[in-house]
């Protein structure tokens, strides 16, 4: 019995803080024989080696048992849980954007995967991993104080509705293609339903548009990633996204005074067909860009009522 009982001490011991080791040891072994004696003086005999096992089996694995001793019980705590749950889906959502972003990408041009890109299994598997280090570290040293740290004032307000960070991936992704398509990084594949013996060029307006186009899509960007990495600035993203659509507007009031956007070259068979094709594809331009002004106007219009809500929750809170 003894031997047994040393045996699963010595179990435990192992697995207990160094410091602490000698004082739990003696106070488990002390529980233990407490256990034996009570159980040999209802029996009015010693315990079989059966029994001992029957009841050390019952106190617990010693895995289980010196775990009550350490500080750290679970991997990630309640504290931080939370926290590292939010992490956790604002990282797959993001992730989820940006492979949405890659395979548009892969569609649209000649290359069939992006260099560097991981698949996506491996992608969320790291990015597991990554969210959960971090979180187990920032516990284990004490940070998830600073998590807590917040003022009620800097919350959004509530009849706010925030871009989700899915759309504003996508949306900050797709500027991100286009600025590398419009500095010629990356070349798409030619889709336009045309003989192969004609060949579509933007017009001379949008040569001389060139640093204002890549300034727009440089905004389009700026805002997705005001979206994604500063949610409770949400005025700060209205007034951004306000200026990116202001910016809009004129950009496209300035095409639409061009009159003249797509260039056709080339040679086919039948006289006047080559500049029939370019009318129409200029006639597709001028709805598009119209289509464009209207789409944006709306959307200038509802953030600027979004600004407005957010300035008077902000009145109703320094008032109050």
């Amino acid at each position: 019995m003894k031997n047994l009982v040393d045996r699963y001490l010595a179990a435990v011991s192992r697995q207990l803080p160094e410091k602490q080791r000698a004082d739990i040891t003696e106070e488990l072994r002390d529980l233990l024989l407490s256990q034996v004696e009570a159980k040999e003086d209802s029996l009015g005999r010693p315990l079989t080696t059966d029994e001992t096992e029957t009841l050390l089996k019952d106190f617990g694995h010693p895995m289980a048992v010196a775990g009550r001793y350490r500080k750290v019980q679970y991997l990630i705590g309640p504290d931080i849980f939370p926290f590292w749950w939010a992490g956790l889906k604002a990282t797959l959502t993001i992730l989820a954007g940006v492979y949405v972003v890659l395979l548009i990408l892969s569609l649209a041009s000649d290359l069939a995967e992006v260099p560097g890109f991981p698949n996506l299994s491996t992608a969320i598997f790291n990015a597991f991993g990554v969210v959960t280090l971090i979180a187990v570290a920032m516990e284990q040293l004490g940070l998830t104080k600073h998590l807590y740290r917040w003022r009620p004032r800097g919350l959004p307000s509530a009849g706010i509705k925030l871009k989700s960070r899915f759309d504003a991936v996508v949306e900050a992704g797709m500027a991100i293609v286009f600025l590398f398509w419009w500095f010629g990084v990356l070349h798409f594949q030619d889709w336009m339903p045309v003989p192969n013996s004609v060949s579509i060029h933007l017009g001379p307006v949008f040569a001389s548009l060139f640093w204002p186009i890549a300034a727009y899509a440089g905004m389009e960007v700026l805002v997705g990633l005001l979206a994604i990495v500063a949610r409770s600035w949400v005025k700060t993203h209205a007034v951004a996204s306000i200026l990116r659509y202001a910016m809009g507007i004129v950009l496209f009031t300035v095409l639409l005074r061009a009159s003249h956007w797509i260039d056709v070259i080339g040679h086919m068979p039948r006289p006047g067909a080559l500049n029939s094709m370019e009318a129409s594809f200029n006639t597709g331009m001028r709805i598009g860009i119209l289509g464009a002004i209207a789409t944006v106007v709306v959307l200038l219009s509802l953030d600027a009522r979004r600004l407005w809500l957010i300035l008077q929750a902000e009145k109703a809170v320094s008032l109050g």
